[in-house]
C-alpha cells in the first residue's frame, strides 16, 4: 500500500511521564497522517483523539476491541455468506472489551447475540440498554442466560476470550477458574450447536499448558485447558488462524478508507455540490481501476469488504476515535459498496469506503481452489 509506519511504546517515548497526553498527541498528530492506538484505558485514548489533528483509531482498549470484529465479522462472512439472522454465543467473562464488542457488532448487524456467563460477568447494564435499542432497528437480539444448553443452542458461532482481561492481576486466575470453568467452550458446548457452527477466538488462548502461563496454571490448578478445550481450538470448527489473517487484510481496508477521506477533504473545500458529486465518481472510478490493476497484477490476497458496521453509537464504540479535526467530528461508521457522504449539520456521520468485497473474496476462494487443484495434480 506504500504506507510508511513507525512503531511506538512506552519504552521510547514519554507520554504520559514527562510529556502529558495533550501535548504527545498535538507532536505526532503534526508528524503521521494516522495514529492506531492500542493500549489499557479507553478514556486515555479519547483524551489522546480530543488532541490530534489526525485520524486515531481504536486498535484496543480495554472496553472495546472494533478491528479485531472486523476480522471476525470478515471470517462468519466468508464461511456463511451473511451475517444478518445468525446465531453467536459468547462465552465466559462478557465485561470487557472482546464481550462488549461482539455485542455492539451483533446488534448493528442484526445478528442474534448470546452472552453465556455467570451472574455478574454480563455487559455493562447501560451498554445493553443502547445495544438492545439498536438491535431492535436492525432486526437482531440480545439475550443473557447462565446455561450452557440455552446458550449455545443452535448457534452459528461460538467465541470466547481469556478469562483474565488486560491490566488484571494474576491473582484472579483463582477465582475466575471457579467461576468460569463451566463455560469453557468444549466439545459438550458444541453439541448444542448447529452442525456447521463455527469456533472464534481473539489469540492468544489457553488451550494447552505449552506457553509459560500456561504450564503456570497447571502447576497451581491443575488444569492445561482454561477457556477453550485443545480438542475444539485444533477440529475443523476453529477458524482462529484464518480470522488472525483477516485481521491484516481487514487494517489495509480500514488504512485506505481512511487515506481516501483525507484525500477527499482537501479537495471538497471550495467545491459545490455538483462539482463536489463528479469529484465523489472520478474518485471511485480511479481507486476502483487501481484496485482491480492491483488483484490482477499481484497474487496477494488484498480485500476490501463491505460490513456495514456502525461502532458510532457512541464515541467509544467508534473504529475511530471521536476526536476534532479541523472543527469536525470525526467517526469512522461503516464499510459500503459505494462512495457516499452524509453531512449533517456540517459534522461527519459516516465515512467513505471503498468495498469491491465480494470480488476480492471470490479471489480468495479462487486462489485457494487452484492451489488445491495443484497439490492434487502433484499427489498424482
Amino acid at each position: 500500500m506504500g504506507i510508511h509506519s513507525t512503531m511506538l511504546d512506552v519504552s521510547n517515548t514519554q507520554m504520559g511521564k514527562k510529556e502529558s497526553i495533550e501535548d504527545t498527541a498535538r507532536v505526532l498528530s503534526s508528524m503521521y497522517d494516522g495514529i492506531m492506538y492500542r493500549g489499557y484505558s479507553q478514556e486515555g485514548m479519547e483524551e489522546f483523539a480530543s488532541y490530534s489533528s489526525v485520524p486515531v483509531w481504536n486498535a484496543l482498549r480495554d472496553r472495546f476491541h472494533p478491528t479485531q470484529l472486523l476480522a471476525d465479522l470478515l471470517t462468519i462472512e466468508e464461511r456463511f455468506g451473511k451475517l444478518k439472522g445468525l446465531k453467536l454465543c459468547y462465552m465466559g467473562d462478557a465485561r470487557f472489551n472482546m464481550g462488549n464488542s461482539y455485542m455492539v457488532a451483533c446488534a448493528k448487524m442484526g445478528m442474534h447475540f448470546v452472552a453465556c456467563t455467570k451472574e455478574g460477568y454480563f455487559p455493562d447494564e447501560d451498554l445493553i440498554s443502547e445495544c438492545q435499542r439498536i438491535a431492535e432497528e436492525n432486526g437482531g437480539s440480545l439475550r443473557f442466560t447462565e446455561s450452557v444448553a440455552e446458550g449455545c443452542k443452535d448457534a452459528d458461532i461460538i467465541c470466547t476470550d481469556v478469562w483474565l482481561s488486560m491490566g488484571e492481576p494474576e491473582s484472579l486466575f483463582a477465582q475466575r477458574i471457579a467461576d468460569l470453568q463451566p463455560y469453557q467452550v468444549n466439545d459438550t458446548a458444541f453439541s448444542y450447536a448447529k452442525d456447521s457452527a463455527i469456533f472464534l477466538h481473539c489469540l492468544p488462548a489457553f488451550h494447552n499448558a505449552r506457553t509459560e502461563i500456561g504450564a503456570k496454571i497447571f502447576k497451581q490448578f491443575g488444569i492445561s485447558e482454561m477457556e477453550v478445550s485443545d480438542s475444539v481450538f485444533e477440529s475443523e470448527r476453529s477458524l482462529v488462524f484464518t480470522e488472525a489473517e483477516n485481521r491484516m487484510h481487514t487494517i489495509k481496508a480500514l488504512l485506505l478508507s481512511q487515506s481516501g477521506r483525507s484525500i477527499m477533504e482537501k479537495r471538497l473545500r471550495g467545491r459545490n455540490q455538483i462539482e463536489n458529486m463528479i469529484f465523489y465518481i472520478g474518485i471511485s472510478l480511479v481507486i476502483s481501476i487501481m484496485a482491480i490493476f492491483a488483484l490482477n497484477k499481484s497474487r496477494r490476497r488484498i480485500r476490501f469488504f463491505s460490513l456495514y458496521l456502525l461502532f458510532c453509537s457512541h464515541p467509544s464504540c467508534g473504529l475511530c476515535a471521536a476526536g476534532k479535526r479541523r472543527g469536525k467530528e470525526e467517526t469512522l461508521v461503516s464499510f459500503c459498496w459505494r462512495f457516499t457522504v452524509v453531512t449533517q449539520h456540517h459534522h461527519w456521520h459516516e465515512l467513505v469506503e471503498i468495498s469491491l468485497r465480494r470480488m476480492f473474496i471470490l479471489e480468495k476462494r479462487r486462489i485457494r481452489e487452484n492451489t488445491l487443484l495443484s497439490l492434487q495434480r502433484q499427489k498424482q
